[in-house]
């Protein structure tokens, strides 16, 4: 597949996340659903990122999260790599 159908169909993915995306009644002038639709938008957005957005409205990181025993360091180590996938190429 080539970098220009690689990102169409990145976009495409979020797009799709962010229209199911749930507003958040809290905060209704800073929403995660309108910075994830600009997000759609960037030039260098990658599958890592949309995997990582995916796994975050899935509520995967949660389930991962929470299954982890109360070591400060194994969940730092976690939040590590999500940071890093959902950083690396934005």
């Amino acid at each position: 597949m080539s970098t220009t159908n690689q990102l169409r169909h990145a976009q495409q993915r979020l797009r799709r996340i962010t229209a199911e995306w749930p507003a958040d009644p809290l905060r209704p002038k800073i929403q995660l659903k309108t910075f994830l639709a600009a997000l759609a938008e960037h030039p260098a957005l990658s599958p890592r990122a949309v995997a990582a957005t995916n796994a975050l409205h899935q509520n995967q990181v949660s389930s991962h999260v929470s299954g982890l025993s109360s070591d400060s360091t194994a969940v730092n180590h976690n939040l590590e790599i999500f940071r890093s996938l959902f950083h690396k190429r934005c």
